[in-house]
């Protein structure tokens, strides 16, 4: 059993019929979380899961109703950011003038925004001098201006929107009750905006341990735990992990298989060999994860694999549509749509002159 779920069944021992909200990165984790320890025999009750994003939409969902306000979906701020930077680099002496809106670009850009406004920082308070090129810098905030002013005007809300107004929420109205025990896991990393929501929760606030790296120093972003973790006796070659970047100071190698190394003559042999042992050692598929580097090189590959290993899997971002057999038809169907555009049109059009 790992420091997570040590921390965790001692508070469900502890605070067994209090309120409990756990704050995960996303719901799929945490119920992860939850059912290892089910299957290690610890039992909770009166626990919730939730996401930062999720629990700051509670605190403000009839506000956002009463206002008419639309959660902006982090999809549509792809869209948007194109459309905006197509714009800006249409003008004249343009910093991005010779930059073409590719799907890199306009990632790279929406990713900036995004990491802007969760550092809590508007518009108004960027300048040219904060960059080594202040054209660039000027270009950035028209940007960031641009995108303010969309979501104001269409009156939308993103996620860093919501965030700042159930935190204002809870300051001045108080309606959350503080009688909860929120449950932080300290290897998230949080941005400075998502730090403040946190401070400003009423309640109990418990960061939850993790197993260490050796060899690296805490990361800023991430909560120090609220008590402090003692290491437990190393006891299998699995639990040296940690030392992988501290290899002069890990513990005696163990004559054990909790870790095994292979390699394989490309992905597709390589993900054909885990399944075999996968297969061979007789394991039941919800016993078994499989962390891979890159969804585009892997997720496919898997999936095919998996249908001719006859072994049911799940992905926790899902599966493209190209492979599916419903998203198959879709797009024989898209396609014949779009082959036969015309004459559908046309029999469109001669239908309303008639």
């Amino acid at each position: 059993m790992n420091q997570l779920q040590k921390a965790l069944s001692v508070i469900f021992n502890t605070h067994r019929l209090k309120e409990k909200i756990l704050i995960v990165p996303s719901f799929s984790q945490g119920h992860q979380i939850t059912e290892s320890l089910v299957k290690d025999g610890h039992s909770y009750i009166n626990l919730r899961i939730n996401t930062l994003s999720s629990l700051a939409h509670e605190i403000i969902a009839l506000d956002l109703v009463k206002e008419s306000i639309t959660i902006f979906p982090e999809t549509s701020i792809l869209i948007i950011i194109e459309d905006l930077f197509t714009e800006i680099r249409g003008k004249k002496d343009s910093y991005f003038q010779n930059l073409e809106p590719r799907e890199g670009m306009v990632d790279a850009l929406a990713w900036a925004i995004r990491e802007l406004r969760m550092c809590g920082i508007r518009s108004d308070e960027i300048t040219p001098k904060h960059f080594l090129n202040r054209k660039k810098g000027s270009e950035i905030k028209e940007l960031l201006t641009k995108y303010e002013s969309l979501l104001k005007y269409n009156h939308y809300a993103d996620k860093p929107e919501i965030m700042r107004r159930a935190m204002e929420k809870l300051k001045t109205e108080k309606t959350v009750p503080d009688n909860k025990l929120y449950l932080f896991i300290s290897d998230t990393p949080y941005t400075a905006l998502e730090k403040q929501f946190i401070e400003a929760l009423p309640g109990e606030k418990i960061v939850l341990p993790h197993d260490k790296v050796k060899g690296f120093s805490f990361p800023q972003r991430y909560l120090e735990p609220t008590a402090k973790v003692e290491d437990s006796k190393v006891t299998s070659n699995i639990e040296r992990l940690s030392w992988l970047f501290n290899p002069e100071d890990a513990p005696t190698r163990f004559e054990d298989s909790t870790v095994q190394i292979f390699h394989a003559v490309g992905r597709r042999n390589e993900v054909r060999e885990v399944l075999r042992k996968i297969v061979s050692a007789g394991l039941k598929s919800d016993e078994v994860e499989i962390i891979y580097t890159s969804y585009d090189d892997y997720v496919s590959l898997i999936y095919d694999m998996a249908r001719k290993f006859d072994i049911n899997i799940t992905v926790e971002e899902g599966l493209p549509i190209t492979i599916t057999h419903p998203g198959k038809a879709a797009l024989g169907f898209l396609s014949w749509v779009s082959s036969n555009y015309e004459s559908i049109k046309l029999k469109q059009l001669k239908g309303v002159c008639t």
